[in-house]
């Protein structure tokens, strides 16, 4: 175990807390999350963003750096969530490809209860013959 950095951006307020030390690397979504309001700002009460055991996070009065890092948290946000898109639409590319593979074989009850699992469909619901 070791600390996260929560952090209010408003207030340029940091919070510590007990976390995993490898939750960024395993979950890098969770960076500049607020996970529903765990932790809030001692100030204004508002959701603190998670920043992961190992963000520098700047003085109060560095005004221009606390813009800077959440302009790169908010990046890495974006880029993150580019990169999990694109992995939902190779996923179900893949999908695609083995539902034509399996379709375009002929027909027994094994396979079409595999086209059904893969297309969310009933398995109780298809014909026992073509």
């Amino acid at each position: 175990m070791c600390h996260g950095t929560w952090v209010c951006f408003d207030c340029r307020t940091a919070v510590r807390r007990a976390t995993w030390r490898k939750v960024t690397r395993v979950y890098p979504q969770l960076l500049g999350d607020a996970l529903s309001g765990r932790v809030r700002c001692p100030h204004c009460r508002a959701a603190g963003r998670f920043l992961g055991p190992s963000v520098a996070i700047p003085p109060k009065r560095a005004t221009s750096r606390w813009r800077l890092l959440e302009t790169a948290i908010g990046s890495l946000r974006r880029t993150h969530a580019g990169q999990r898109r694109h992995a939902e639409v190779r996923a179900q590319h893949a999908l695609e490809r083995r539902l034509l593979a399996l379709q375009s074989r002929p027909w027994n009850r094994d396979r079409a209860r595999l086209i059904a699992g893969l297309e969310g469909g009933s398995p109780a619901l298809l014909p026992f013959a073509p």
